[in-house]
């Protein structure tokens, strides 16, 4: 057995442990994994997150690349959020010459 990279895809809100794995024994360099991560979020808008993690035979691990997808489509955010604007207050009429000379 040789030395294998995992690749975890995430969708929005998932963590590492809850996205799909899949491994790959081509991918061994960060630049690999940039482009593979750049092919896959193009692909699939719903990936939010891409992580590449090279195993070697004796268990040891280290992080290759990770890419967060900022187009990624996900639950709660397809639409913007409005704005709440306020309502302005209407301002009382000025009173009028006679209405200052005579205080009313």
């Amino acid at each position: 057995m040789s030395d294998t990279t995992e690749i975890y895809l995430c969708k929005a809100g998932q963590t590492l442990e809850q996205g799909r794995v899949e491994y790959s024994e081509i991918i061994t360099t960060k630049s690999d994994a940039e482009t593979d991560a750049m092919a896959r979020c193009s692909k699939d808008n719903t990936l939010a997150k891409v992580a590449y993690y090279k195993v070697a035979e004796d268990g040891e691990f280290r992080a290759i690349y990770t890419h967060n997808n900022p187009n990624a489509i996900g639950v709660g955010d397809t639409k913007p959020k409005k704005r709440v604007q306020l309502k302005k207050k209407k301002m009382a009429p000025k009173p009028t010459f006679w209405q200052r000379l005579f205080g009313k």
